[in-house]
């Protein structure tokens, strides 16, 4: 979309991506209109989340995390969400092996559309606002195959405001020394929200990226002041 990161753009040209086309000001407008290019010139369109194979790949996440920790050492999940392909690959993976483990879904309050879709039993169309965890925004695709597997396997949903997430996102960098973008940053706060429900549990979160721009850090770590 014509909004999306500067940084990420810049991050993409660097690796090569020359003709980059902005269009339409929310990821389902761009999603819709690359894959009208893809028809008409006979270009391979990859949709970002509704695709079996990008579902797929997304569970072999849930895979290695049920090869790393023993059974019945995983009770939570939190994933973060956007147009859902990540979360409807790794909680189906972990319910067809544990049932017990809960899988939280977690968006931010600028824009939950999973979670109000999930809660209405279709797709839902609304307009999102800005939001830290970037790569959560937007809209849908309408009849997108990730809706059944969030409302068969998604147990619960977290929103998490700007603020929480900022906080999250920051407290890594402090007490852990990682760099995560807001999405990941999105999981953080809503793991961190819940902390008083998970004594004596064990949790994972999946943290799904490290691009931020250095504007958002400076914004992050010291607010108020102007960086450069």
């Amino acid at each position: 979309p014509v909004n999306a990161s500067k940084y990420k753009l810049s991050k993409l040209r660097s690796l090569g991506a020359a003709d980059l086309v902005l269009h339409g000001e929310d990821c389902v407008a761009s999603e819709m209109e690359a894959a009208r290019v893809a028809r008409e010139t006979g270009a391979v369109y990859v949709s970002p989340y509704n695709d079996m194979k990008v579902i797929g790949g997304q569970g072999t996440i849930a895979l290695e995390l049920l090869q790393q920790l023993p059974r019945k050492m995983m009770d939570y999940v939190f994933v973060p969400v956007g147009g859902g392909g990540l979360i409807a690959g790794v909680a189906s993976v972990l319910k067809a092996a544990d049932r017990t483990i809960r899988v939280i879904g977690c968006q931010p309050a600028a824009s939950d559309v999973m979670r109000r879709s999930v809660a209405s039993g279709a797709i839902v169309q609304l307009k999102t606002g800005d939001t830290l965890s970037d790569a959560t925004a937007g809209g849908i695709e309408e009849g997108s195959l990730t809706l059944q597997p969030c409302m068969d396997y998604v147990d619960e949903w977290e929103v998490v405001s700007e603020e929480e997430i900022g906080a999250a996102m920051k407290g890594v960098i402090q007490h852990h020394s990682k760099l995560m973008e807001g999405a990941a940053g999105c999981a953080i706060a809503a793991l961190v929200k819940r902390r008083s429900q998970l004594a004596g549990k064990s949790a994972v979160v999946v943290c799904c990226g490290g691009n931020v721009a250095l504007h958002t850090l400076q914004q992050l770590l010291h607010p108020g002041e102007n960086g450069t």
